[in-house]
Order: C-alpha cells, then sequence, then structure tokens
C-alpha cells in the first residue's frame, strides 16, 4: 500500500474534519486490485465505476504532480471533498438541508504510472485516507452521479424501442440485465426522445440527397 510522502499537496494539509454522518468504514480496500490501466483516465474509469457501487461519486483532484523520477500521479477525490469554509466552527456547524454538498470529506485514492513514458497507471491507496465523514447516497435513482444509462442500458432501450415496447417494460428488463445500475424513468424517457431525433434528423438527410440526385 502506497505511503503519502512528506511533501504533501494542500489537500492533505491538517484541518479539521467534521461528521456530517458518516459510517466510520475504511472503503479503501475496496479499490484494491492487481490490474495495470492503459492511461490514467481508464484507471479513473475503473475507480469510478467502484464508487458508484459503493454509492459515492469520485472527481478528478485539480492537483497533478510528476515524481522526480517523471513518473506522473494524479489524486481522485470524493465530489464532496472541498474544505470547510475556516470562518466556521466544525464544532457547531450543522448542515442538515445544506444547498451545498461540500462538507470536507477526505476520502482520496491516488492514480500513479509505472513507468515513464508508458501508459501503465495503476491505483494506488493513502493512509488513512478511506472514510467518509457524510452519508453515501442513500435513494441513487435520480442522482445524477450514480443513476444514469450505461451503454448497455442503452442498447436495451434501442431494440425494445423498436420493438414498441413500454417504457416501464424496458425499466424492468434493464434493472434485470444490469441490477447494479440505478436510472429512473426520466433517463428512458430522455433516451427515447434522443433516439427519436435521431430518427429525424436522418430523415431529413435523406429527403436532401434523394433532392441533389
Amino acid at each position: 500500500m502506497a505511503k503519502p510522502t512528506k511533501a504533501q499537496p494542500q489537500i492533505w494539509a491538517a484541518v479539521p474534519f467534521p461528521d456530517y454522518g458518516g459510517d466510520g468504514v475504511d472503503y479503501s480496500d475496496r479499490f484494491v486490485t492487481n490490474e495495470i490501466f492503459d492511461g490514467f483516465e481508464n484507471a479513473a474509469k475503473w475507480a469510478r465505476e467502484v464508487a458508484i457501487v459503493l454509492r459515492f461519486i469520485l472527481v478528478g483532484s485539480s492537483y497533478k504532480k510528476t515524481r522526480k523520477d517523471g513518473r506522473m500521479y494524479r489524486y481522485l477525490k470524493c465530489d464532496r471533498g472541498r474544505r470547510e469554509n475556516n470562518s466556521r466552527d466544525p464544532e457547531t456547524a450543522k448542515r442538515p438541508n445544506t444547498k451545498s454538498k461540500e462538507c470536507g470529506c477526505r476520502f482520496v485514492i491516488k492514480c500513479g504510472q509505472q513507468r515513464v513514458e508508458e501508459d501503465n497507471w495503476v491505483i494506488e491507496l493513502l493512509n488513512d485516507r478511506g472514510t467518509h465523514n457524510h452519508a453515501l447516497i442513500v435513494n441513487p435513482e435520480g442522482h445524477r452521479g450514480v443513476s444514469g444509462l450505461s451503454q448497455g442500458a442503452k442498447e436495451v432501450i434501442r431494440e425494445m424501442n423498436d420493438a414498441q415496447a413500454k417504457p416501464k417494460h424496458i425499466m424492468v428488463a434493464i434493472k434485470n440485465k444490469y441490477p447494479e445500475e440505478h436510472p429512473n424513468m426520466r433517463h428512458i424517457y430522455n433516451f427515447k426522445d434522443k433516439i427519436r431525433r435521431e430518427g429525424s434528423e436522418t430523415g431529413v438527410v435523406d429527403v436532401r440527397i434523394r433532392l441533389e440526385e
């Protein structure tokens, strides 16, 4: 397990860690893998998919770093990880219905390049950065980061839409085939509308081609 270096970026600075309903569970072990990824984006995609199953969202940190030997690394952090405003007293701060979701969560994992000038990235874990200080997403349906449509689910919609299946039947089919996903009816209606618009645009192109002929 990788350990944080002494020269830590600003996100590692010692700050109060208020609790807004965290469960105290260390989720870092869920990201243990021996897989070597072809580039940072693929490593980040894998980690984000693991996080979604666990009901939280990972976002890329703007902090980028290169080791002394030239290998690059990047951080992925919880999307609720913005630091608390220093003017607020974390002992008395209450956020039951706040519009801002950032609460200073310090969950972070590290994606590092194994060899210079090669797209071979691995997931590295950091000590004491595996817990959340907030409740995880309870109702993923409708949450724009957790719910949604994978490529496989979109193909199901296309096939069943061609067969003129009702949206509620499409929803059942997606849940049966992809139980780890959490779309809602809005996602299905929106994608059906996209299919309709794509068909309309194709029809216009066909008419133009015939006119030009």
